[in-house]
């Protein structure tokens, strides 16, 4: 980052030019970049408050602690012997088909059933792994043919999933789904869409799903000299016409296109750089193999 900086860095900014000898040109400085990332709090409890049970996993400090309390629970599990508690505590519940929610249940259900066989009394077919997901069809993000690869290879695998279901809030003993029905879980893992920035609500341009819309060029379309990108963005990509997914993946490979593009715009030449993706990109996040794509870039 810091060669970045140094090699794009801006020699002087007054109120009104931007002026860098590096990149040799002059320009008005009123243009914005909006790359405001979205909440850390999930739509879905801002209507059932989970917080007295809630277990974030957002930095690698807090996965070992998920980690831990995973084999805590099949500890308690390997003496329990009340039926309904133990199948409670061997019942893991991961909401959202998206990257983050097939990557964590991909992962929970390779844990789960590989330290179980650790403990004596507990028997593999008595180990549920659940999956929700809102949609048909997980990962939607993906084309139909890999998402239905990853769905069946999970299902191999052992995982239940559960289609066109959606998590309604939780307790400390279940998920609760639309509808009313419970599982009785110890362990319930959120992924599901995170609410828009407040920042990018208020402001007074298209969206697609609280996404700001952008032309191929990342210019946020009717704002001359605007420009979006990242998680807040609505960035279509430009070989399957789907909204490219919010992933770190997509996010550096639209800086780098929005840098060249507002360079030459700085510098009154035509923006030539559309924003596309690769379609490998998708698979890297997962934590299943899927087929070797077969499109570059």
């Amino acid at each position: 980052m810091e060669d970045l900086y140094r090699k794009w860095r801006a020699d002087e900014i007054t109120e009104n030019t931007v002026r860098s000898e590096s990149l040799k040109f002059r320009a008005p400085s009123q243009v914005a970049i909006i790359f405001a990332t979205v909440n850390g709090q999930a739509a879905v409890f801002e209507r059932h408050p989970h917080q007295p049970v809630n277990v974030p996993v957002k930095s690698s400090e807090e996965a070992p602690f998920q980690r831990n309390r995973v084999i805590h629970f099949l500890e308690e599990a390997d003496i329990e012997s009340d039926p309904e508690l133990r199948r409670a505590l061997l019942t893991f519940v991961v909401a959202g088909g998206g990257f983050s929610g097939v990557e964590a249940v991909a992962e929970l259900n390779d844990f789960v059933r590989a330290g179980a066989r650790n403990f004596r009394h507990i028997n593999a077919a008595e180990i549920r792994v659940t999956l929700l997901h809102a949609g048909p069809l997980i990962l939607p993000e993906l084309p139909e043919d890999l998402a239905r690869f990853a769905q069946n290879l999970l299902r191999s695998r052992g995982v239940e999933i559960r289609l066109n279901t959606r998590l309604a809030g939780a307790t400390a003993e279940s998920a609760i789904l639309e509808g009313g029905d419970r599982i009785p879980t110890k362990t319930l893992v959120s992924t599901v869409p995170a609410a828009p920035n407040a920042l990018v609500a208020v402001l007074s341009c298209r969206k697609e799903r609280g996404r700001i819309v952008v032309n191929r060029f990342l210019e946020v379309l009717d704002h001359p000299g605007v420009w979006a990108l990242g998680d807040c963005a609505w960035v279509v990509d430009q070989n399957t016409w789907q909204p490219c997914p919010p992933t770190a993946q997509h996010a550096t490979r639209q800086a780098a296109c929005l840098a060249k593009n507002l360079i030459a715009s700085l510098r009154g030449e035509p923006e030539s750089r559309p924003s596309h993706s690769r379609r490998a990109a998708s698979s890297r996040p997962l934590a299943i193999a899927l087929p070797s794509p077969t499109s570059s870039d």
